[in-house]
């Protein structure tokens, strides 16, 4: 008995023991518990969410173990646990992200989180709550891209709603799943979606809605490919708009029957739908009617129905120009270029070429148009090259002008400049238009392009020396430190300019800053040798110092400088440049020889000269301009042969042999006769005595000399010094009937002065001679 009762105490105790060790324990956990909880709601509160959300999900472990471990626990006790979970995806979300693919996962679990929500809210049949946490699942996954999991959230919203016989709202998320399903390219779920929204639609008499669900359900099918399946599509579409004289729908549904027919390179059933889409949004939605004409045009195109083409497109180019769409009436005006560029009609092409581009500038982000310009530029450009070979210069002038202002709106100031000269060329050359405005306008051009030299040559065109001159003189300015052959050039041509308008002072100066610069440039390279960018040489430079000279008539300087330059082509190779520069040496040694009186030297050396004249143009190169200046200077090459036999012929005889006595003035006789053709003028004299004798009465002047006539007088010299001299005391300087100069030397005279003898005899010459 007392044992049994003392087993009985010991099980009672056992008992005692383990009930108390379970109640510590379940309040260990409930501590612990409450602990994390407050934990999540403080970090919570602090927007802390990533040590709330470990605290959340701490509390979440520990909360689901004691569910499981304590029977007193139901499935009740488990659902009510939903907003933890709703809390713990806010936390997920709210998390500061700073890698994306950290957030990409993050936002991934978050919609784990709703939608676990979501689903103990069916449990507990709050299918409200349910669909809003599976919306914000759809939502969380949207933000993420994972499109297909979206869609299948508002697709089981869909089905619940069904459930509910709610097919209202059940059609629209069917609908918002087809869109997911869409976008994340599952076109079969996203047909199945559609297709089911619009049979909910249809079955409620919503034809609206409907008639946008069968829209949908024929382009995730044309997307596939299916184009039978989706034009039936799109005409049930179209009869339900049709019915509720939706005629916009109709028409944008229309264009979607012609983009099937379109893909299916059906063209002509696709413009008739396009057309008729345009022609139903008339007046209702213009720019939608604009953008159906351009789709028909752009078939016939395919087609190549260019005719066709061009008219649609102009049509919805009217269109977006009513509506003040510059961008839209710009790209149909390039497509209409396109397509006449096709047919071979150049003229029209760049006149639509042009046009989009004078449209699409009026964007603010207008530059990609300016392609327009260089299009048509380069068009009006090629015709005006076809117009010339035609010999149709009116045209070819219209064209030129029309590529030049295409190059001004593309601020391309030297091809403008380039095809404003040439338009300005053939006006000269045809007389036809106003030459002389379009050349200015060429070298205004060029002035803007920096191009000072052109607009130079602009200005020649025109005569007008004295702007030519100007620009000659800048352009060499500026090339004073860049190149100093350039420079050099551009003097030389200002001088020549000057020149022209007989304004001697500056032509001077410009002809010796020429000389200067060349010189300078000749220097530059004989001291560090040509470089690989230079465009001249040493010869070229030569050359510019020596016609500089001619132009001044140094022409000794001039006679150098062309031995020079015709050296260095020789050395070189350069035989072209050789024949010129020896034509240029010929005639100027010929004019030296002439001043001389040396004709039989200047006859050979003209013929030379006209020779080499006559192979340098013969051997071409030349422009225009050098061209004529060539054939001038052969012109009057032969113009000085010819001339010879009537240059003035003239001698200027003295004594032969003179003799005096030490301060005893010596006469000298002298005659100049004229044995030429022609009278001669201005006859003056210079003395070429030594310093020992001194002139005390020169030879008087003669202001003319007839023909074959001559005039005797004489000179009186005296000296304090004995000597014989060999000498020619005087030159003779004349004018021709022109007014060119010459000069000639007296015949040789020997001259003998003795120291006057103390006895006077009656014939000194017998006292000189002993």
């Amino acid at each position: 008995m007392t044992g049994d009762i003392r087993k009985t105490i010991e099980r009672i105790i056992s008992s005692e023991e383990k009930a108390a060790s379970e109640w510590m324990k379940r309040t260990k956990e409930d501590m612990e518990l409450r602990g994390w909880l407050k934990k999540a709601e403080y970090y919570e509160k602090s927007n802390d969410y990533r040590r709330a959300l470990d605290a959340y999900l701490n509390f979440m472990e520990l909360k689901l173990r004691i569910i499981k471990s304590r029977p007193e626990y139901t499935v009740r006790d488990y659902l009510n646990l939903v907003p933890y979970y709703i809390k713990i995806g806010d936390c997920y979300k709210k998390i500061k992200h700073y890698k994306k693919e950290d957030r990409l996962r993050d936002f991934e679990r978050a919609a784990e989180y709703y939608k676990k929500a979501a689903s103990m809210y069916m449990e507990l049949e709050d299918y409200t709550s349910a669909n809003v946490y599976l919306e914000f699942a759809s939502k969380t996954y949207e933000e993420i891209g994972l499109y297909g999991k979206s869609a299948e959230c508002f697709k089981e919203i869909a089905e619940t709603y069904l459930k509910l016989k709610n097919n209202l709202v059940a059609g629209r998320f069917y609908f918002k799943a087809g869109d997911l399903y869409e976008k994340a390219k599952d076109y079969e779920s996203a047909f199945e979606s559609y297709l089911k929204s619009a049979e909910l639609n249809s079955g409620m008499g919503n034809m609206s809605a409907a008639s946008m669900d069968y829209k949908k359900v024929a382009e995730v099918l044309r997307k596939q490919g299916k184009h039978d399946e989706a034009i039936r599509y799109y005409v049930t579409s179209a009869e339900l708009d049709t019915k509720l004289e939706h005629y916009l729908d109709v028409a944008k549904t229309y264009t979607g029957i012609a983009q099937d027919y379109e893909e299916t390179n059906n063209l002509e059933d696709a413009t008739y739908y396009y057309i008729k889409a345009a022609e139903i949004s008339l007046d209702n939605d213009d720019a939608f009617a604009s953008t159906a004409f351009k789709n028909a045009a752009r078939c016939y195109r395919k087609m190549k129905r260019y005719e066709d083409a061009i008219r649609y497109y102009i049509k919805s180019a009217n269109i977006s120009l009513r509506l003040g769409n510059q961008t839209d009436v710009a790209h149909s005006y390039w497509d209409v270029a396109e397509c006449y560029k096709l047919l071979g009609n150049y003229d029209y092409a760049a006149d639509f070429y042009l046009k989009y581009a004078e449209h699409g500038v009026l964007e603010e982000k207008g530059t990609e148009y300016l392609e327009g310009y260089k299009k048509s530029a380069e068009i009006y450009s090629e015709i005006g090259d076809a117009k010339v070979k035609e010999n149709n210069f009116a045209e070819a002038i219209k064209f030129y002008k029309k590529a030049a202002m295409s190059y001004d709106s593309l601020e391309d100031y030297l091809k403008a400049g380039e095809l404003y000269l040439k338009a300005g060329l053939i006006e000269k050359k045809k007389d036809i238009g106003d030459f002389f405005e379009t050349c200015t306008i060429a070298a205004e051009r060029y002035k803007k392009a920096g191009e000072l030299y052109h607009a130079a040559e602009c200005y020649l065109e025109i005569n007008e020396y004295l702007q030519a001159a100007r620009s000659f003189t800048e352009y060499a300015d500026k090339q004073l430190d860049k190149n100093l052959f350039y420079a050099g050039e551009g003097y030389r041509r200002a001088g020549i300019c000057y020149a022209e308008l007989n304004r001697r002072d500056p032509m001077i100066n410009r002809y010796n800053k020429a000389i200067q610069e060349y010189l300078k440039y000749i220097d530059k390279l004989n001291r560090l040798g040509v470089t690989k960018d230079e465009t001249s040489n040493i010869g070229e430079a030569y050359l510019g110092v020596a016609e500089s000279n001619r132009m001044l008539d140094n022409l000794l300087n001039a006679k150098k400088y062309f031995k020079k330059a015709l050296d260095y082509f020789e050395k070189n190779g350069m035989k072209d440049r050789a024949i010129l520069a020896n034509a240029f040496l010929s005639k100027v040694s010929a004019k030296l020889a002439i001043q001389h009186g040396d004709y039989p030297l200047a006859t050979d050396l003209l013929s030379t000269s006209i020779e080499n004249f006559e192979e340098s143009i013969a051997r071409g190169g030349w422009n225009e301009r050098y061209l004529k200046f060539l054939e001038d200077n052969m012109e009057e090459a032969r113009r000085m042969l010819t001339e010879i036999g009537e240059k003035p012929e003239i001698t200027l005889l003295m004594d032969r042999y003179s003799y005096s006595f030490v301060g005893m003035p010596l006469i000298i006789n002298m005659n100049i006769s004229n044995q030429g053709n022609q009278p001669i003028n201005k006859i003056t004299f210079l003395s070429q005595l030594p310093e020992d004798l001194e002139l005390i009465k020169p030879p008087y002047p003669i202001e003319k000399l007839p023909a074959k006539e001559s005039r005797r007088d004489f000179i009186k010299l005296i000296t304090k010094k004995r000597g014989k001299y060999r000498i020619k005391p005087l030159e003779v300087l004349y004018e021709d009937k022109r007014g060119n100069k010459y000069v000639k030397a007296s015949n040789l005279v020997s001259i003998e002065i003795v120291e006057k003898p103390v006895m006077e005899y009656k014939n000194y010459r017998n006292v000189i001679e002993r």
